[in-house]
């Protein structure tokens, strides 16, 4: 089987390149930042203007009508020049299930503001109650013509910026539906958080925040379906990310090993890098006086003595004498056992 990227894909992924490499440099990084929102939208923009932003959505939503595989060659690039900007909450875990259960007023309303930089979705999976994404603690009651979410998500993306949130939430027949809510209605409170690797997170509070129909995705009471097919491609663009930022941490190190150079010799060289072996005469006495051992003549001793790292004193030594061998020794002391019950 070939897995190789065809002529199109390679083509995506130098484009994708050639786009954050220009825009996403040191003082760029710096200065995004230093702000308060963790989103470069002129990053954003380029990427809109080369339509990879819709890159996943069908053509009649302004996208490019292509699959995960490609989204996830954009997100490895996203990873492998670390952008700040929501590409995978908007893409992946917004848009996506925008466009496969929503209806058509919803993607139209939704979708095509994405396609041309001027939206961001995200969604709300992960809760503080438990480990379990598939059972949400989030409930949703059904209130005349509205739905009314309470409940706490953790750790959303891109909640600060964006145009609907969806919070998948169970509702009063013990199903799972999917909804979209608005950031800044009344009942729904954001509270700043930061991941470890800078980006900004939000905890997200819903005190009787009232949904109205048009804002429901699906069918309210088949949404766990719905639930795992965005977990699980949630996890595949999170891998593709993962992926650009080890590939990029390798080609760096690479480099700063092959050029970088300490006592006049390259630290990437064989005596900087690599484990070694070295024989040499030594005396081995016991390990706390340092002295000979009574009976044994240690200049005519010598000692194998491997290196456990670079980074660490610890030293494995072996002690032989020449001509005799560890096995010849048991020998002889089991032959002197054997003699003594004899006698």
């Amino acid at each position: 089987m070939d897995f190789a990227f065809t002529q199109e894909q390679e083509a995506l992924r130098e484009l994708a390149h050639e786009i954050l490499a220009d825009h996403v440099t040191q003082e760029r990084l710096k200065l995004v930042e230093s702000g308060t929102e963790w989103f470069d939208r002129e990053v954003w923009g380029a990427l809109a203007q080369a339509n990879l932003i819709g890159l996943g959505f069908a053509e009649e939503y302004g996208g490019s009508g292509l699959s995960l595989f490609e989204v996830a060659i954009v997100l490895e690039q996203v990873g492998r020049h670390v952008a700040p900007i929501p590409y995978l909450a908007t893409v992946v875990m917004g848009g996506m299930p925008v466009e496969r259960f929503g209806n058509d007023e919803q993607r139209h309303r939704l979708l095509l503001p994405v396609t041309t930089g001027d939206a961001v979705l995200t969604a709300a999976l992960i809760e503080p109650a438990g480990d379990d994404l598939m059972d949400p603690a989030t409930t949703a009651t059904k209130d005349g013509a509205h739905w009314r979410l309470d409940g706490t998500k953790i750790a959303v993306p891109a909640a600060h910026v964006a145009e609907r949130i969806v919070v998948p939430a169970t509702t009063a027949a013990g199903k799972v539906g999917f909804f979209l809510v608005d950031p800044h209605a009344k009942g729904v409170d954001l509270q700043r958080e930061k991941a470890t690797s800078g980006e900004r997170m939000s905890l997200l509070v819903l005190t009787g925040a009232m949904v109205e129909e048009r804002d429901v995705l699906g069918d309210p009471v088949a949404g766990r379906e719905m639930l795992t097919w965005t977990v699980e491609r949630t996890l595949a663009g999170l891998c593709a990310i993962e992926l650009g930022v080890a590939a990029e941490a390798l080609r760096m190190t690479a480099e700063y090993t092959s050029k970088r150079e300490q006592f006049g010799k390259p630290v990437g060289g064989p005596r900087g890098c690599w484990r070694k072996t070295c024989r040499r005469p030594r005396k081995c006495g016991s390990p706390s006086s340092g002295r000979p051992r009574a009976g044994i003549a240690s200049p005519t001793r010598r000692s194998t003595c491997t290196a456990a790292s670079a980074s660490t004193s610890t030293t494995r030594c072996t002690a032989t004498t020449p001509g005799r061998s560890r096995s010849s020794s048991r020998w002889a002391r089991r032959t002197r056992s054997s003699s003594s019950w004899a006698r």
